[in-house]
């Protein structure tokens, strides 16, 4: 095991015993990671720091189910990304995610190949995020996303790849 990992066990252990400064500072931790992914999910700043708050949220309130390992981060990534997909595909959302005033087009801030993603469409977005990002599997986008097959899942993946590319060279 090594200091880092006992250090996270160590700040697990205090938070399940209701300690907040270091529930706090696991989420410092673990921020640098969580952003990006709501960043990328939901193309859109403000509805990126609403999932960071749900997520906090979520996992304040469910602590006692963290394990005391490293894979305290991945269940931060697994919450992070369900409020996402939550928000997202909620039927009573009345916004398109990655759409509208707030969708981020900042070029100081993203990369070409991060401006393909984010002009992806909202569910092949997600996809590609899940897949090559996060490394999900095909079967769990494929449940996740509710579409049928982890074939589906491919096809999306290699049409959403070609698109990504062909914005990048243009």
């Amino acid at each position: 095991m090594t200091e880092n990992t006992k250090y996270i066990s160590y700040l697990v252990e205090q938070a399940r015993k209701g300690s907040k400064s270091a529930f706090y500072r696991l989420f410092e931790i673990n921020l640098a990671v969580l952003y990006p992914i709501a960043i990328r999910l939901t193309a859109n700043e403000e509805t990126a720091t609403k999932i960071i708050q749900e997520t906090i949220l979520f996992a304040l309130r469910n602590i006692s189910q963290a394990r005391r390992d490293s894979t305290f981060s991945s269940w931060l990534k697994a919450i992070t990304v369900r409020e996402c997909i939550n928000l997202h595909f909620s039927p009573a959302s009345e916004t398109h995610l990655g759409e509208g005033p707030d969708f981020i087009y900042n070029k100081d801030l993203l990369t070409e190949f991060d401006l393909a993603i984010l002009r992806l469409p909202r569910e092949p977005r997600y996809i590609i995020i899940l897949y090559d990002f996060l490394k999900y599997s095909m079967t769990e986008i494929s449940d996740m996303l509710s579409l049928g097959s982890p074939e589906n899942v491919r096809v999306m993946i290699r049409l959403a790849r070609k698109k990504i590319l062909g914005d990048v060279m243009l």
